[in-house]
């Protein structure tokens, strides 16, 4: 048989079959390698506006800020009116002002608050 004979006579069900096997896998592998890559890319662009934004301090700035708007808030709604001794107010104001910013992260070292707000980031938990 020729070269045109063969090219002109059907493939076998099971060659059709393995072709399209490989091309759909070899879809899936490029779409997997591409995902992963940008996941990565994305991953790694968030992480260095982190770093940029909080080098100088910025982020903590502003965590703290809205620690002592939220404090403000809770006196101005009459959360110490009961205590009348001023130390004793200021002491409960300041501990839980501690309290609020550990919770936040303020007190851990710079690489672990980064990787803890990218963390938070990549889930869109901003609170």
């Amino acid at each position: 048989m020729t070269e045109t004979e063969l090219a002109s006579q059907p493939h076998p069900p099971s060659a059709s079959r393995n072709l399209r096997l490989e091309t759909i896998s070899r879809v899936v592998k490029y779409s997997l390698v591409k995902a992963f890559t940008l996941q990565d890319t994305v991953t790694i662009s968030l992480y260095l506006t982190i770093l940029i934004i909080n080098l100088g301090g910025y982020a903590d700035r502003v965590f703290a800020g809205m620690i002592d708007e939220q404090i403000g808030t809770m006196l101005l709604g009459g959360w110490l009116k009961e205590v009348t001794d001023p130390v004793e107010r200021s002491r409960i104001v300041e501990e839980t002002r501690w309290a609020m910013q550990e919770a936040q992260g303020l007190h851990q070292p710079f690489l672990l608050r980064t990787v803890r707000w990218l963390l938070r980031s990549m889930t869109l938990d901003m609170s």
